[in-house]
């Protein structure tokens, strides 16, 4: 597991290099290494933020209610 402040740097490095390369910001771009190395770090960035997060949770659910199947048990 990632220290937990990890994934929030991970999520703002990421951010602020897809905002230079949409932003078209030579200068920052050509400071982290070039448009191919910014390309590296946000695939790294991801890759950290997808093994980051825990296997087999449930992020939303609903439940489904008939008057009709009232004590029966789905």
């Amino acid at each position: 597991m990632h220290p937990p402040g990890t994934v929030a740097a991970a999520r703002r490095e990421a951010a602020r290099i897809e905002g230079a390369i949409l932003g078209m910001d030579d200068e920052a771009v050509a400071e982290m290494g070039g448009f191919q190395a910014c390309l590296r770090r946000i695939a790294e960035m991801r890759e950290l933020l997808r093994s980051a997060r825990p296997g087999g949770t449930i992020d939303a659910h609903s439940v489904w209610r008939s008057s009709r199947l009232s004590g029966v048990r789905i």
